[in-house]
């Protein structure tokens, strides 16, 4: 493409833009002094950056809000899954904050999500990041946002085309400004959240339930511990065979269950597993003194040694 004499390198892809939003920002600088509302907004910052680097997406920060985009400049696998999986981040990031400066500072955080996927032309020429990009699909995010209430997201059904483990709600059609035609869009809850009949029902699996109830009558029998590796490929059941297992062992018992997630990607360190069963079972973020309680008396060794393996 020449632009003004000028050989100018464009190219089109397909991406996943992600918009935030702190809500009732304008009330908040009024109740805070500027030094604590300097740190609160710092700290938001670096937990919506934190959160999406980790799923490998790239922010700016305009005010109170972000903008991230999945896949563009460089294009990457499952744009959409990371741009969902940097949400449920923000979110739990906002949590954690709010316990740690609510009582502090006398005032909670609240933040809107809005997803959307579609065409992005990328200014190969310019310096990498959002303002090198042109396309329809952040008018849309931003729009999608408004439609969140606080501590929600709200996402564009080309991003849901292959979702299946989170509840959705749909809010109809959205008009937006500027579009001829209206837009679908639904409130995602996180990853997990899907009610039975959206997962992917559990078709021939009844010998391997059947070992893994066994070994949970062992478990509950003897007390010794059980570890079991679920190997098959993509798309055979493993994730249909595990929720089953799951359900059975809330029903049938009242062992409290704990889970932690390897990330297909995103930027994980070798012990996020171990993070997220610790955070699951503790209800929040690994400390000192929660890791006390959970391991009970005389653990103070292995306590250190867990605090010091996580950092």
């Amino acid at each position: 493409m020449v632009e003004h004499g000028r050989l100018r390198t464009q190219e089109r892809k397909v991406a996943t833009v992600l918009f935030a939003d702190l809500a009732e920002s304008t009330s908040l600088g009024e109740r805070l002094d500027i030094e604590p509302l300097a740190q609160v907004m710092g700290a938001f910052h670096r937990s919506v950056r934190d959160a999406v680097e980790r799923c490998e997406g790239s922010a700016e920060f305009v005010g109170d809000g972000v903008v991230a985009i999945f896949g563009a400049p460089m294009a990457i696998e499952n744009h959409q899954g990371r741009a969902l999986e940097a949400a449920d981040l923000i979110l739990e990031s906002i949590e954690r904050l709010n316990r740690r400066l609510g009582t502090r500072l006398g005032t909670l955080l609240g933040v809107r999500i809005g997803i959307n996927t579609g065409d992005v032309l990328v200014d190969l020429a310019a310096e990498l990041g959002v303002g090198a990009m042109a396309s329809d699909a952040f008018n849309v995010a931003a729009r999608l946002e408004q439609a969140a209430r606080i501590g929600e997201v709200v996402a564009s059904e080309r991003t849901l085309v292959a979702v299946h483990d989170r509840a959705l709600v749909d809010l109809g059609s959205l008009e937006i400004t500027g579009r001829a035609q209206p837009i679908s869009a639904f409130v995602v809850g996180r990853a997990g959240s899907a009610e039975p009949d959206r997962r992917p029902t559990l078709v021939d699996r009844a010998s391997e339930m059947e070992t893994l109830t066994s070994l949970l009558d062992d478990l509950l029998n003897t007390g010794v511990s059980r570890i079991v590796t679920i190997i098959g490929e993509a798309g055979i059941g493993k994730s249909a065979l595990l929720d089953a297992f799951i359900g059975h062992v809330t029903q049938e018992t009242s062992m409290p269950i704990a889970q932690g997630v390897c990330h297909a990607f995103g930027k994980h360190g070798p012990l996020a597993p171990v993070a997220g069963l610790l955070e699951s079972a503790l209800q929040e973020a690994p400390d000192r003194e929660g890791l006390s309680v959970l391991l009970g008396s005389g653990s103070d060794r292995q306590v250190d040694a867990i605090v010091r393996a996580l950092g």
